[in-house]
Parts: C-alpha cells; structure tokens; sequence
C-alpha cells in the first residue's frame, strides 16, 4: 500500500459528497496526481520505455510530494478550504513537472500520446473529439462539436438498453458455471442484481495500487491488487455514500443525516491522526515509510470498530442485510464475477472448489469473448463516424497526437488471471 494511495484516500472520505446527476464526460486531467496514477501502471512504464532506475527517482518525487501535502492535511479544513484544496493540487502539478523533466522529449511525446488514448477509453472516441483535451489541439468548430455529441448521445442511447441487459445476465452465466447447491448459495449471498453506477466507488479502507513492481525472476507470479473486504462493516458503510446505495435501502433524511455526520467525523479523525503519525517524517526513506504504514493500518483497524455499532444503530436488519448483498456487488464491480468466485470472498462464502474455478474462468473467457466483438463491432462503426467529421487537416493532426494505438488496462484482478491463463502461469 503506497502513503499517497491512503493520504488521498482521506481527503476523498473526508468531503465526501453526493453526486448529482450529470451527463457530462469526465475529462481526465493529467497534470498532477492522476499523471502518477498513470506512471504507476506498469503496461505505460513499458511502452513509454521508463526503466525501474528512472521509475525509482519518480517514486522518489512523489515521497517528497506527499511530505509537504502532510503539512497541509495538518490543517486541513480549519481554513479556507478552497485555499487549501488549491494548496494541495498545486503539488501535484510542480510535482508532474519535475517528473517529466527525469523523461526524454520521446518518452514525454508517448505519454502524451497515451494520455489522450486513456482519455478515449475514459469516455469514448466522440465524447473525447467532441469535449475533450484533443477537441483543443486539432481546433473542432462548434458546429463539428454538436454534430460530434449528437452522435455521441445517439450512441449511447441506443446502446445503453443493450449494454445493460448485456451486463445484468453476464454474472448469472457465470455464476451457472457452478454445481447446483453453490449456485443456490451465490443467489442467495447476492440477492438481486446491483449496480452502484458512481465512476469512484469511496471505501473506508480500501487502497488499490496499479503497479507491477519488475523482478528478477521472470517467473515469479505479480502481487494481486487487493479485493475489498465487505465482510469489514467500515467498508460497508464507505458504501452509504453512494446514491444508487441510498435509494435501494430507502434510506430516511434522518439515516442520511446520521451517515453524513458520521462519515465527517470519522474522516477528520483518520486526516488528524495520520498527520499525527507522519508528523514531517522522511516517506523517502523505505524504513520509515513502512513503519509509517504499519501504524497507519493499524490506527485506521481501530477507528474502523467504533463504526460497527453506528451502522448497526443507524439502519434496520433488512437494509443491513441488502447492504451486504450490495457490498458483494461492488466487489464485482472492481474484479468481475470470475474474480469474485476465484479469488474473492465471495468464492470462498459460496465454497467454491479448484475444479469449479477453472470452469469459472473458461467460462469468463468466453462470454467476454462475446461481449468483446459485439462492443467492438458497435464501437467501429461510430469510430467511422467520428472519422468522418473531421477534416483531412484534422486527421492528421489527430494521429500526430495519437501515435500508436495503445490499449490502457488498468490493472484488475480479471485481467491479471487473463495474463496468467495465456502465459501459462497458474493462478492463485
């Protein structure tokens, strides 16, 4: 677990807000910590060309980056906290400029490159043309801008319907791949179908990190992103947050009131307290950053427990109960329903055996074979589209900044027992 990962943990806990309802695409920013998230993943390391050495004095920069966000969470939210926030982003953008003067004029040109295809996969090819970072570079008239969200909008309108229906069947399939009495158990550990439809799903303790550190052994398997672990009533009530969440339970303005209240105070006594341990440390320096760690989990493990009581106060039997079956949704949500069953908790709720697990996965493999040609033969023909409302001017221009097609995975416990299945490896 990186300190960065937690420290901005905090921070989104702490002013954690319901979102409304908004049909603007989420344009990515990568002039601070977002371009570290992207440094992070190990499949950009490689195609950017940065060797462990240079990644080493990145992650150097980051340490000292989050030292001097240390010194402002000291203090945060007892001022303006506008001020403060600005504060705390202005780090990440001197800290994104030092870190590309460590990379070579080609490396910075194909991280550059590969931002705007993250961003294409972030909100897809019209959306990004239409109202993103390229819309800017290659100069898209307002009028190509409204023809552009047009299609977009149809898109996803006609797609959205199919897309759904798609995605609400794919578990069952899988969950089918099982013997008769677990499937009667995983129906019932999962209750109705549930998805959370929020692009950032807010955890109490949940800390996920996209690199793939290198070894010397080539044949040594990667660390596996970790799997939240619902079963944690502080990650359960992480969940309370989530609007899709509130309107299943049918929560009361009372409950929210009580949630809301509690999320805050138990946000600002996490912020205070990791200030307190970091207290202007070295996190440059391995040994203190892993004590710094170590008591971080340990003091986050504590605070965790009074929240038990809360939730069990705050909520009826039957919403705690959904709750559960919720948690377990997320959960499959960030791994996949194979990734659940295989290495989750869910799997191991449900009782699921090796022999099981391997039909899990084939069966994963080929229903999202399917799912990957039906997604790609819709997505073509608005691609074509998208082409065609561009000049020949703009064409070029695109694929200047383009460069080579790069296919941004973030890292997932789904794609990394892909990677092991096709490579041979076994899997965990």
């Amino acid at each position: 677990m990186r300190m960065r990962n937690l420290l901005e943990a905090i921070v989104l806990f702490l002013f954690l807000q319901i979102p409304g309802e908004s049909n603007e695409p989420i344009v990515p920013n990568f002039d601070g910590a977002r371009l570290w998230k992207l440094l992070d993943n190990r499949g950009v390391r490689v195609e950017v060309g940065i060797p462990i050495a240079r990644y080493r004095e990145i992650q150097k920069l980051q340490a000292e980056a989050m030292n001097e966000k240390n010194e402002i969470l000291k203090s945060f939210g007892t001022k303006n906290l506008r001020l403060e926030i600005a504060l705390y982003s202005e780090v990440d953008g001197r800290t994104n400029t030092a870190m590309r003067e460590l990379l070579t004029p080609d490396q910075i040109r194909r991280l550059d490159q590969i931002t705007h295809h993250v961003e294409i996969a972030a909100n897809g090819i019209a959306y990004a043309f239409a109202d993103g970072k390229l819309s800017r570079l290659i100069g898209i008239t307002e009028n190509q801008r409204t023809r552009l969200r047009e299609k977009a909008n149809k898109y996803h309108s006609s797609a959205s319907t199919h897309v759904a229906d798609l995605t609400s069947h794919y578990p069952k399939k899988i969950v089918d791949a099982l013997s008769e009495p677990h499937i009667a158990i995983a129906n019932e550990l999962l209750g109705p179908y549930f998805r959370s439809d929020s692009p950032t799903v807010v955890l109490a303790n949940s800390h996920y990190d996209d690199s793939v550190e290198e070894s010397s052994d080539a044949g040594k398997p990667k660390p596996l992103k970790a799997i939240p672990d619902f079963a944690n009533r502080a990650e359960l009530f992480g969940l309370l947050g989530l609007p899709a969440v509130q309107s299943e339970l049918g929560l009361s303005i009372d409950q929210r009131q009580a949630i809301e209240e509690t999320v805050s105070k138990f946000g600002k006594t996490i912020s205070k307290e990791t200030a307190e341990i970091i207290n202007g440390r070295n996190l440059a320096d391995p040994s203190v950053k892993e004590d710094v760690n170590k008591r971080a989990k340990t003091m986050v493990a504590k605070q965790q427990i009074t929240l038990t009581p809360i939730l069990e106060e705050i909520l009826l039997p039957a919403q705690t109960s959904r709750l559960e079956q919720m948690g377990r949704w997320v959960e499959i949500e960030y791994v996949g329903i194979a990734g659940a069953l295989v290495a989750g908790r869910l799997g191991k709720e449900v009782g699921v055996t090796d022999v099981e697990k391997r039909r899990v996965q084939d069966r994963a493999e080929k229903e999202r074979g399917l799912l990957d040609l039906e997604s790609k033969r819709t997505m073509s023909a608005l691609q074509e589209q998208v082409i065609q409302e561009l000049s020949t001017a703009q064409q070029k221009n695109a694929c200047e900044l383009l460069g080579p097609f790069f296919a941004y995975e973030d890292w997932s416990l789904t794609s990394e027992l892909r990677r092991r299945k096709q490579n041979g490896a076994s899997t965990p």
